[in-house]
């Protein structure tokens, strides 16, 4: 099930791989065959445009016709940086209160423009920079013009709405805290900068959002919120001199503001080290760690030098610290290290999850001896090229979207200038391995770094072992795979609507794939491919139908485990070439590409020169993966710990017992992962047995999409697969179809938390339901709507102010099998009862009284218009093209789905509604601070300065 983001304006590190999409410069040029590129169809700036008007708006357009979408974005130079102790969180707050109407949208027609057009929009807020952004297709740009024309300056900020949000702001706050890197992250920014701004959080101190007023928010509006500290971009399907010319239409009459000086405050140099310890209150299983040292700001000699180093210390398998503590110390789960420059300063980070048992003070050890090898010069010519490949493939896949462009535009343009987009791959590629050693000297030193942790097991490190929410990590869910695929716009019966061509219908916008190879080989092997040339770009996507619903349950975790030993080995016979997994590292990282496996085979993102590389490597990890034992004996290690970090996350704990109990005896109880008492019971014979079963070619789809010549791509692998023979007919399991519950069921759990977790539903559909476009319309008219568009949003968050995030949906998780009906909150322990309350009142209102025919319509509206938005990248396409083929929907779905949308009416909706939705038989997990019976514990405070 997907989680569904009503909000998006937590603090953002915004793009770390923002660094990934500069402008090819004359030298850009890297080695590994980088020359081949085509430069025209690279370069970021290329159709590019930039005005100022009158009034100081900075206005930036590029056309790209490549998809018929736009971007509109807005940036301000405004952000946690300009504020002052007392009113921190005010920039955060007020982009949220930037979507609760203005002196020409009342509260919510914002969210309900982007709706009807089919388009998204969603703001962010930093350290530097408040931003904004609408996604719509190429028709319709002009609403989002209006819309930030009208808000710039006038902004209602009506009292009750201003109290309302400011609960849904602290909710955020509290989910932020939440997260196992939360609090952690708080506390070492905090001891970074003493003095300067970048002390507090960008979501702010608690105290002072509680006591933040509404005059106070409207002063720093009418300070910020003006021409002269804007800049406005659009990137899209568009003619440049018709927006120019709208946009002078509707900003140039805005006054142009007071002069906005730069922040004077100073942070002093540190010039001694900071310790920090963030104490264990939840009972977590895994000890965290961030070491962090100040360095310099954007578009300085050592902002370059640091997007390497990061990049050589924590990038990929082979990478320096994930070799030495992941790979051969195995004292760590995972590890990350970047910079993050910013407007008047920067950090260099290292974060590491340990590994269960670990011990900090070696950990803080081995980071401490990784950086002092590089004082050493020996840092070698292949880590600085690899590191400069990964820079420049990574800058090529960032330009598939729209919103990527003009997210780099934007940001660089509001922190530094646009000559940073086009010069920096030429200063990247200027970088020498005695830049790496000097930089390393003169910022990686004990009296410039602060080191906070949270220790669950061990005794405080004491002096080091001396001889990213940012920087954190992502926490991964629990449920992955069968779970919860994005396909949501697939059924399993293409018939099961039949179309409707009338007139009305005969002008629906329509997305063309263009031609979809679909050759089925004679073993078996289905090969699907299509060619999109905008780009020297192509996805790799081989599906393997061995997912963990076909675990045994003793072995649960089973065909995770086989998913991710795919590219820890191989041996071919036939060629004689062995790989060992540092050897496939190495093969994708010097690249610059992308690889992951799972228990259902196997993704890569490669630039178009490297294709045949890629299918080497995926014809080795199909045909013949090793399997060596010490690699089972460490990927089984990694599994464990991730079942042991996934128990520090309230959300994933929470989502893993609503599954369990849903779906009661049916194999997808089980998380894909497994548990750990599963796990650690898997032998390599147990992965050779499922590999034997499963792998084989009549049960495997490969697509291929991107800048190939789809008849070359047909036959090279067919050049490669002949010999991948099946034994024998396949034979499945038979999967029995989970019982739906006939009484309601409470689950409690005790985790002592800002926020109570709750998840409500039952059992769902299939795919192949013949309901299922119907209930995609009614999911976004109850619980996924756009923005605040959907009725749980738009009452317990929007108007109520329980919730950053609420969301209900029964089509999300949908497949083979049936997914589940889920409803999600989550919201401050004393509230529990009237969010709880809430849900129902709002699932029960809408069985009973029904949709409206306004409801109905823009809900199609959305889902036929934003359809376009699912093809922005060739990886979405290879997976889209193995979903059609694996359903049966044909190669043409892509055109018929808007018809399939616009044939439901009102009556299909509820009638598919009161067939599918039961409120009296369900579950009902609660996790938080609460007792057995969901009670709430009382405790204190947290998120405070």
């Amino acid at each position: 099930m997907n989680t569904v983001v009503k909000r998006l304006c937590a603090t953002v590190v915004i793009f770390a791989l923002a660094i990934t999409l500069f402008n090819c410069g004359g030298g850009a040029t890297t080695k590994g065959d980088m020359s081949k590129l085509d430069a025209g169809k690279i370069d970021v700036l290329k159709g590019m445009a930039r005005v100022v008007l009158d009034n100081g708006l900075t206005v930036v357009v590029k056309e790209d016709h490549k998809q018929p979408v736009v971007t509109t974005m807005i940036w301000y130079k405004v952000g946690s940086v300009n504020e002052q102790e007392g009113i921190t969180g005010v920039s955060h707050f007020l982009e949220h209160m930037m979507f609760k109407g203005t002196d020409k949208y009342k509260k919510g027609d914002i969210d309900l423009v982007t709706f009807r057009n089919g388009g998204q929009n969603n703001a962010f807020t930093g350290e530097d920079y408040t931003a904004y952004f609408f996604d719509f297709a190429s028709d319709k740009w002009g609403e989002a013009l209006e819309v930030e024309a009208s808000r710039m300056q006038g902004c209602l900020m009506d009292e009750k709405e201003f109290e309302a949000e400011k609960q849904v702001v602290i909710e955020e706050l509290h989910r932020a805290l939440d997260r196992p890197w939360g609090k952690l992250s708080f506390e070492v920014e905090k001891n970074i900068f003493t003095q300067h701004p970048y002390h507090h959080p960008v979501l702010g101190w608690k105290e002072d959002l509680l006591n933040l007023t509404r005059d106070k928010m409207v002063e720093y509006y009418k300070k910020y919120y003006v021409p002269n500290n804007a800049t406005l971009v659009v990137v899209g399907d568009v003619e440049m001199d018709k927006v120019f010319q709208r946009v002078k239409d509707l900003f140039s009459e805005i006054p142009r503001g007071g002069d906005i000086p730069p922040v004077s405050i100073v942070e002093p140099p540190q010039d001694a080290e900071k310790r920090v310890e963030v104490k264990d209150e939840r009972g977590m299983n895994l000890s965290r760690l961030m070491v962090s040292f100040r360095t310099d700001k954007i578009a300085t000699d050592s902002d370059y030098v640091f997007d390497l180093i990061g990049l050589i210390l924590s990038d990929g398998k082979n990478s320096r610290l994930y070799r030495k503590l992941v790979e051969e110390k195995n004292v760590a789960n995972s590890i990350d290290a970047g910079n993050d420059a910013r407007k008047y300063d920067g950090v260099f980070t290292v974060s590491v999850e340990l590994a269960p048992n670990a011990d900090l003070e070696e950990v803080e050890r081995i980071i401490y001896e990784e950086l002092d090898n590089l004082k050493n010069s020996n840092v070698t010519d292949t880590e600085m090229q690899k590191a400069k490949n990964r820079l420049m493939a990574n800058k090529i896949f960032g330009m598939e979207s729209t919103r990527g462009v003009a997210s780099l535009i934007g940001r660089y343009e509001t922190v530094a200038s646009i000559d940073y987009i086009s010069t920096y791959l030429d200063r990247i590629n200027a970088v020498t391995k005695n830049d790496i050693k000097n930089t390393a000297e003169q910022f990686f030193r004990k009296e410039n770094r602060t080191v906070g942790w949270i220790n669950t097991k061990n005794p405080q490190p004491t002096n080091g072992g001396e001889k990213k929410d940012s920087p954190t990590k992502e926490e991964k869910p629990s449920y992955k795979g069968d779970y919860s695929p994005d396909f949501s716009y697939f059924s399993g019966n293409v018939n099961s609507n039949p179309v409707n061509n009338n007139s009305e219908q005969s002008s629906l916008p329509v997305v063309d794939l263009g031609e979809v190879w679909d050759v089925r080989l004679d073993n078996g092997l289905t090969v699907l491919v299509v060619k999109r040339a905008d780009l020297p770009v192509v996805a790799v996507r081989a599906f393997v139908n061995a997912g963990s619903v076909y675990d045994p349950d003793d072995k649960a975790g089973l065909a995770n485990i086989v998913g991710d030993m795919l590219d820890e080995g191989t041996n071919n016979p036939i060629t004689g070439v062995s790989r060992s997994s540092a050897d496939i590292a190495e093969s994708i990282e010097f690249i610059g590409g992308s690889l992951s496996t799972s228990s259902q085979g196997v993704e890569m993102k490669v630039l178009s020169k490297d294709t045949k590389l890629a299918l080497d490597l995926l014809y080795d990890m199909l045909k013949y993966p090793s399997f060596p034992q010490d690699r089972v004996e460490h990927i089984k290690e990694l599994t464990l710990a991730e079942i042991e970090g996934d128990e520090d996350n309230p959300d994933s704990v929470a989502r893993k017992l609503f599954y369990e109990n849903v779906y009661a005896d049916h194999p997808l109880r089980r998380p894909e992962i497994g548990h750990a008492n599963t796990v650690s019971t898997i032998t390599r014979d147990d992965i050779l047995s499922h590999y034997k079963r499963f792998f084989r070619p009549d049960n495997t789809i490969i697509a291929v999409v991107g800048d190939v010549s789809p008849v070359k791509v047909v036959n090279a692998i067919r050049s490669r697969f002949t010999n991948w023979l099946a034994e024998g007919a396949i034979s499945l399991p038979e999967i029995a179809k989970p019982k739906k519950q006939t009484a309601p069921k409470i689950v409690c759990k005790n985790m002592n938390t800002q926020q109570i977790k709750v998840y409500i539903g039952h059992l769902g559909i299939e795919r192949a339901n013949p309901d299922y476009y119907a209930l995609t319309v009614m999911d976004n008219i109850l619980g996924v709507g756009a923005g605040f568009t959907d009725r749980l949003s738009k009452t317990l968050r929007n108007e109520e102010g329980l919730a950053y995030v609420v969301y209900a949906s029964i089509t999300s998780s949908a497949g083979i099998y049936p997914g589940v009906f889920t409803s999600y909150i989550g919201t401050k322990p004393d509230n529990k009862d009237k969010a709880v309350g809430g849900i129902f009142r709002e699932i029960n209102k809408f069985l009973n009284e029904g949709a409206t025919d306004e409801e109905v319509q823009n809900a199609k509206d959305y889902l036929i218009r934003s359809y376009v938005f699912r093809f922005d990248s060739v990886s979405e396409i290879a997976n889209y093209i193995v979903a059609t083929k694996r359903y049966g929907l044909g190669s043409d779905f892509a055109k018929k789905y808007p018809y399939y949308i616009a044939s439901i009416t009102k009556d299909d909706v509820m009638r598919a509604a009161r067939k599918y939705l039961d409120t009296q038989n369900y579950t009902m997990v609660i996790v938080g601070p609460v007792d057995e019976k969901g009670n709430v514990i009382k405790k204190g405070e947290e998120g405070q300065h």
